[in-house]
């Protein structure tokens, strides 16, 4: 035995001696927020290393340029060494992964996603890096449970707490990602749960303060107190961010799918990257993460984002800076949609959350050019429209109000805050019940908003089938049908020849004519099989299988792997594996 695994060995045989399980969990926790927290302190430096080369080239001609090599060099690098996990895209993958693959994430995501993503944005791809941080940081917590021989729910458990992890380093923001791993990726766990992910949160963001000290994503000072007085713009921001969330979802997930028709990886890459240096050549403002906008808006220096763009030709006016900040809301999705689609890394959580904040600034732009007389606090309309349209587009409305509060450094905004993400959440609700991240065939049939569906996709048809049915030949005369029933305790024997399933023989459809001897040699089974109702395919899915036991009221259906004979599923075995695996998924203990 080599070293390594003899360390390996001792390992885990110390654990299972001195610690219990649930404070295994909780150093465990602990490690995988580290880890997460490392990851993310990686990916944030690749990013500024990379732009700092590509952001010395001042021509304006180098915006059509720098973004098509980055999604080029990241399209051949997902292609040509990736290539195993170049479909994984982001959170809805991750919650793909718990809900069918018994939560195993492939472990070369634990660094891919930092290469990709950092090389995307530090070209100045339009898109966020909080998604790469979560998919990171659930890979991290898959995998190291998987090293501890851990099962699904722990896997899955530790998912949620990489992911919480990776967010928190991200902004800092450790209770928001906390809810953002139990409202999104995992949120049909107990209450127990709770703590071992706020570990691992609190763990991600003060190992990311350790190594990135000083480095605040946006200074925000000015934050005013709430009057009850504008509770009437708070609710119409709120429908405005519902509607942005709307147009947000739609338009970026056409833009991507688009794209994704062309079979070329590399004219994608090229079609997706020449529209976005297009973009960005008009907008540079769009260039990268795009939180230095944001600075901008919270500083008050609207002024010069406004003269870098190509409305700066057009004569200064409120009319025209109000046409430009609308274009703004209504190009940031575009953008960040051309990266994606065009083979980039990213998320589209900070997109959607730069999106509110340039809402946010031209809601209060509008209110103070009609009503000039209006005290409006700018700050607190951009941080409002942020957490609107992140609460629309990502369905996490939670997060959103928590992100902002822990951001501001305090709950001045809190009330504000909820209504505005209730409005907005509501909207979206009402018009588009799907997130943008479930938006995708891969997970068209998989029902994520029930335990239920989930518990029922994590059963396994291995674990279901049963082969002890004795089988028959269609050749075979009642005599030795009836020697074969003698030894069997089942009342169905499938009929089957070169394995394939010709039919299935009924105990009561034999047992009139069983002890007629005179009729042994003459009748044969071919004469007294009957068709299955249904029959099931291997790799079919749960959901599927228990549509087929209500359609024809089976109890027991036939098992078939392309037409060869597998064995039989019974109605009463699923309905005990689920409960078990119900409440299995719903404990740590």
């Amino acid at each position: 035995m080599r070293l390594i695994d003899r360390i390996y060995v001792k390992v885990l045989s110390w654990r299972r001696r001195f610690l219990g399980d649930y404070t295994f969990v909780l150093l465990l926790a602990i490690l995988v927020g580290v880890v997460a927290g490392l990851a993310s302190v990686v990916l944030k430096s690749i990013i500024h290393t990379v732009e700092t080369y590509t952001t010395t080239l001042t021509s304006k001609g180098f915006f059509l340029v720098v973004p098509l090599l980055g999604i080029l060099l990241v399209s051949a690098l997902k292609h040509f060494f990736f290539r195993k996990v170049s479909t994984f895209s982001g959170i809805g993958s991750i919650i793909y992964s718990i809900a069918r693959t018994n939560a195993r994430i492939p472990g070369m995501l634990m660094y891919t996603r930092m290469i990709t993503s950092g090389l995307t944005m530090g070209f100045g791809g339009s898109a966020g890096l909080e998604a790469p941080a979560v998919v990171t940081g659930s890979a991290i917590g898959s995998n190291l449970a998987s090293f501890f021989h851990l099962g699904h729910k722990f896997r899955t458990l530790f998912i949620g707490c990489g992911s919480a992890a990776g967010l928190a380093a991200i902004f800092n923001a450790p209770v928001a990602g906390t809810l953002f791993a139990l409202e999104v990726l995992i949120p049909h766990f107990s209450t127990e749960i709770f703590i071992p992910v706020l570990i691992s949160a609190a763990s991600g963001s003060l190992f990311s303060q350790l190594f990135m000290e000083g480095e605040v994503l946006f200074q925000i000072s000015e934050v005013s107190t709430f009057k009850a007085i504008e509770v009437p713009l708070v609710v119409l921001l709120g429908m405005l961010s519902g509607v942005t969330s709307i147009y947000y979802t739609k338009v970026g997930g056409w833009v991507q799918n688009r794209l994704k028709q062309m079979e070329s990886w590399y004219l994608r890459a090229i079609f997706g990257g020449l529209l976005l240096g297009g973009l960005l050549f008009a907008f540079p403002l769009f260039y990268g993460e795009g939180y230095l906008s944001v600075r901008s808006l919270l500083d008050h220096e609207v002024t010069g984002l406004y003269e870098s763009s190509l409305f700066s030709y057009l004569p200064d006016s409120a009319v025209v800076m109000s046409l430009f900040l609308v274009a703004l809301v209504l190009l940031k999705p575009i953008a960040a949609s051309l990266t994606l689609g065009g083979g980039g890394d990213g998320g589209m959580f900070a997109p959607s959350f730069i999106t509110g904040a340039y809402l946010g600034y031209l809601f209060f732009f509008v209110v103070v050019l009609v009503f000039p007389s209006w005290e409006v606090n700018p700050t607190n309309y951009i941080l409002l429209g942020m957490s609107g349209v992140l609460a629309g587009v990502m369905h996490s409305p939670l997060t959103a109000i928590f992100l902002i509060a822990e951001m501001s450094g305090g709950y001045t905004l809190f009330i504000p805050l909820m209504i505005i993400v209730a409005c907005a959440y509501f909207m979206k609700l009402y018009f588009n019940q799907k997130p943008i991240y479930l938006q995708s065939k891969l997970l068209e049939d998989i029902d994520f908003e029930h335990q239920e569906a989930i518990s029922l996709h994590q059963m396994e048809m291995q674990d279901l089938l049963e082969t002890d049915l004795r089988k028959v030949t269609p050749e075979m005369n009642l005599g030795e049908i009836v020697q074969v029933i003698a030894t069997s305790k089942r009342n169905l024997f499938p009929v089957v020849q070169d394995q394939q399933l010709l039919g299935v023989l009924l105990l009561d459809d034999i047992r009139p004519i069983m002890f007629d001897t005179a009729r042994y040699q003459e009748i044969r089974a071919r004469d007294l099989m009957i068709l299955p109702p249904a029959t099931i395919e291997w790799n079919e899915s749960m959901s599927s299988v228990l549509k087929k036991f209500e359609k024809t009221s089976a109890w027991n259906l036939p098992v078939v792997d392309q037409g060869k004979y597998k064995g039989f599923i019974s109605k009463s075995n699923i309905l005990s594996e689920y409960r078990e695996a119900l409440r299995k998924s719903r404990d740590i203990d």
